[in-house]
């Protein structure tokens, strides 16, 4: 299993990240797969500092997929953001979310001093150090902020 950066070089892996977002999002965001897709790969084609999106790949098959957003939440400074977790529906329940815990946690070390996300879920986040700052309001869910700050 090994991880993949989405850049300019393999853009077309995108579609499949984008494809396993919108599988399980999809009717929670404004615009249509398309225009998110486009978006964002007009942004790695620009070499702009983020999103930077990863794929989980075992061989040729598509496990999950993670996001480094700069910005979440409409008008935070807070930045950068982890977002868009996910393990395709068809790899659920078989031990890879905890792989793409592990993926995830070797990015955030590697490259980040701090990261927020924010969630509905309780308990998955703190697995890899992740604390509650505090509960919110997002899109019209309640949602919980969270912070990993990487002591170097």
């Amino acid at each position: 299993m090994h991880l993949v950066l989405v850049s300019k070089d393999n853009i077309h892996e995108l579609d499949r990240a984008m494809d396993m977002i919108f599988d399980q999002w999809g009717d929670g965001f404004s615009s249509s797969k398309e225009s998110k897709l486009n978006k964002i790969k007009s942004l790695i084609l620009s070499d702009a500092e983020f999103p930077k999106v990863y794929l989980l790949k075992e061989g040729k098959k598509y496990i999950g997929s993670f996001s480094i957003l700069e910005h979440e939440l409409k008008g935070s400074a807070l930045s950068p953001w982890l977002a868009c977790v996910v393990v395709d529906k068809k790899y659920r329940g078989k031990g890879y979310g905890r792989v793409l815990l592990e993926h995830i946690e070797y990015v955030l070390n590697k490259n980040f001093s701090e990261i927020y996300l924010t969630t509905e879920l309780v308990g998955y986040y703190e697995k890899i150090g992740f604390k509650l700052l505090k509960l919110i309001e997002n899109n019209g869910k309640n949602n919980r902020l969270y912070a990993r700050i990487i002591k170097r």
